[in-house]
């Protein structure tokens, strides 16, 4: 043969290779679905989080910004869904109680 590429389907037309460079069935990993990222903060729930965090003591919010880290983030996201749907003087009880083992 010739040596030329037949452009319709990318095969070489001396050795039969394929030259389109497309992935093969065994070439594509399969990914695992993956939970749809949770909303980002508007600027009022911001403003929220904002007005709870100025409620703490300094050692406080330390401990609190550690303890969320930690945390894995279906369970972030979770908490601070929580602390949204409650005031900010609530929200920082139910902070304070968290961080002693108490009920809120």
């Amino acid at each position: 043969m010739d040596g030329s590429v037949d452009t319709e389907n990318g095969r070489d037309h001396e050795d039969g290779e394929d030259q389109s460079g497309a992935d093969t069935e065994s070439d594509v990993e399969v990914m695992e679905p993956r939970a749809p990222a949770p909303a980002v903060p508007s600027i009022k729930e911001l403003m929220h989080l904002n007005a709870i965090r100025q409620r703490l003591a300094p050692e406080e919010w330390q401990l609190c910004e550690q303890v969320v880290r930690d945390m894995e983030p279906e369970d972030r996201y979770a908490w601070r869904d929580e602390l949204l749907a409650l005031s900010a003087d609530d929200a920082v009880a139910k902070i304070r109680a968290a961080m002693t083992g108490g009920d809120s």
